[in-house]
């Protein structure tokens, strides 16, 4: 079958914009950003899953103790968590408490150099990591929203609150999972991403356990990939269409 020159133009253009359109949706696609399952010995603090194009920091803890590992009881014996206590600071049982004494433990994504990224949420399983009762928090903050007390992203105490936190002496951990779509600050992304997670335990000999720290979102090109994108596919089907 021939084409006219006038239908070559139009067959290539319309697939220069079915690329750009197959490019945009692959790039808008939700995926796993950063993933840190505890179950690397010796590397408990490294990333076990990290999508292309970004690079993610290890667990770094400020003013916590060096951390340990624990099973859940009656669950799953191989299943690892990564447990931080405090060594510095005092007793603490409010947000504004433990960001003043900065016991906490953190995690940075960058993305590469002409590419930004989107967070959509981020979830962990958690459980205080040696028998209670005790008065135990986590306090969960990012960067892009300022670490202060009246910005906290998720929290959970094993006094008080719905869900509480639990002990590792019980059946089941708690899942949190925070949805961060909706935020503007966790959007187009081009520097790097910051979250903390702040511990607020009685003494440093206690701690809280956290598993399976997942970040979930999207990488895309900066603006101006998009139109360098859409100008070679223009540009292509063009100088198709005048060779047919």
């Amino acid at each position: 079958m021939k084409y006219s020159t006038q239908t070559s133009r139009q067959l290539m253009s319309a697939i220069a914009l079915t690329s750009i359109g197959v490019f945009f949706s692959a790039s808008l696609q939700a995926d796993v950003l950063a993933q840190y399952d505890m179950e690397t010995s010796g590397s408990r603090i490294v990333a076990s899953t990290v999508i292309s194009d970004i690079t993610s920091s290890d667990l770094v803890g400020n003013n916590l103790n060096s951390p340990s590992s624990f099973t859940l009881a009656s669950v799953d014996a191989a299943d690892d968590y990564i447990a931080w206590s405090r060594n510095a600071g005092s007793a603490q049982t409010t947000a504004v408490g433990v960001i003043a004494d900065n016991t906490y433990f953190s995690f940075t994504l960058t993305p590469d150099p002409g590419k930004s990224i989107t967070i959509d949420s981020i979830s962990f399983d958690v459980a205080a990591g040696t028998a209670g009762p005790s008065d135990r928090q986590f306090y969960l903050l990012s960067d892009k929203t300022t670490y202060t007390s009246g910005n906290v992203l998720s929290s959970a105490s094993t006094v008080i609150g719905s869900p509480l936190l639990p002990y590792n002496t019980t059946t089941f951990d708690q899942n949190f999972s925070i949805t961060l779509s909706g935020n503007s600050a966790f959007q187009n992304i081009t520097d790097s991403v910051t979250f903390r997670l702040y511990i607020a335990t009685p003494t440093n000999s206690q701690n809280i356990g956290f598993d399976d720290i997942t970040v979930n979102g999207s990488v895309i090109p900066e603006p101006g990939s998009y139109a360098l994108l859409g100008g070679l596919c223009a540009l292509t089907a063009v100088m198709i269409g005048r060779r047919r």
